[in-house]
């Protein structure tokens, strides 16, 4: 399947570019109320043609991407049940089934964005600098990331904030986080590249990014 998807990344580019320009598109032209209820959709499309294309699958790419997702999943347990971690905040009901008032798909979004954070910092650097120097390039990414992501949630119902604030404490710890599970990407995926993640990667960025500043 890997082989078959490789020889079709351009079409698959293509698709994901189409998927993401409808979606951006949908939220312009005041649609967004209904594309956003396609958000688990989307978050799981992505990461099915992220990791179809991944290269090379060893055991080590497998306990990532379960480790990555569970911790991610129960990392966000314990922080909307307790506020200690990023701070008070409540998951709306955009994204779906729900376990402990937690969304079931906030552990694939982690592994999607840990991901495509890592090959991303892996398709820009290569093996030029160490791997403690590129997790802490892919944690600045995924922050950079939320901090893109954060009104548009508030706004769309996938989360809000006490007193719709999104404090500071929220974006230290999604550093820590962040460092932890690219270093787990660092030490189990490697220096592995995906030009389907760089891609899905720089299509997150500029959506949020556009939503940010221009919505």
């Amino acid at each position: 399947m890997t082989n078959l998807f490789l020889k079709n990344s351009k079409n698959i580019s293509i698709l994901l570019i189409i998927l993401y320009g409808v979606g951006l598109g949908g939220f312009f032209f005041q649609f967004s109320s209904y594309f956003v209820q396609l958000t688990p959709i989307q978050l799981l499309t992505s990461l099915f043609f992220v990791l179809a294309a991944h290269h090379s699958w060893k055991v080590k790419t497998v306990l990532f991407c379960i480790f990555c997702a569970v911790l991610g999943f129960l990392i966000e347990v314990v922080g909307v049940a307790t506020g200690d971690i990023f701070g008070n905040y409540a998951y709306g009901s955009v994204l779906g089934l729900k376990f402990h008032n937690t969304p079931l798909i906030i552990g694939i979004n982690w592994l999607l964005i840990t991901y495509c954070s890592g090959v991303t910092v892996n398709e820009l650097c290569g093996e030029k600098i160490s791997w403690w120097k590129k997790s802490f390039l892919g944690a600045v990414l995924m922050v950079s990331l939320d901090i893109l992501i954060e009104p548009t949630a508030m706004k769309t119902d996938m989360w809000h904030w006490a007193n719709n604030i999104v404090p500071l404490k929220n974006y230290t710890s999604w550093f820590i986080v962040s460092l932890v599970m690219q270093i787990l990407f660092q030490q189990l995926v490697g220096n592995t590249k995906n030009k389907i993640g760089y891609l899905v990667f720089i299509l997150q960025f500029l959506f949020f990014g556009c939503l940010y500043f221009f919505h």
